[in-house]
């Protein structure tokens, strides 16, 4: 597939200068950068619900336990 980006003087001049650097063809350069944002991104997604849902289970074990304690207590 073929992708046309534009890019402004500044990021032009960042590219040319990392695939100069990295003997890397601007294209790739794109695309490896790409692929780090997409990777970070998901990653960083996945830590936060992985996160999240951490949370609800403490609290759904909080609670748990408060209910399991009201089993014994003569009422």
């Amino acid at each position: 597939m073929t992708a046309t980006v534009r890019l402004d003087e500044e990021h032009e001049k960042k590219l040319k200068e990392a695939a100069a650097l990295l003997h890397k063809k601007k294209s790739e350069i794109l695309r490896e950068a790409l692929d780090f944002y997409v990777d970070h991104i998901l990653s960083e997604k996945r830590r936060r619900i992985l996160s999240a849902v951490e949370k609800v289970s403490a609290a759904d074990r909080k609670e748990n336990e408060r209910w399991e304690a009201t089993l014994h207590d003569g009422i």
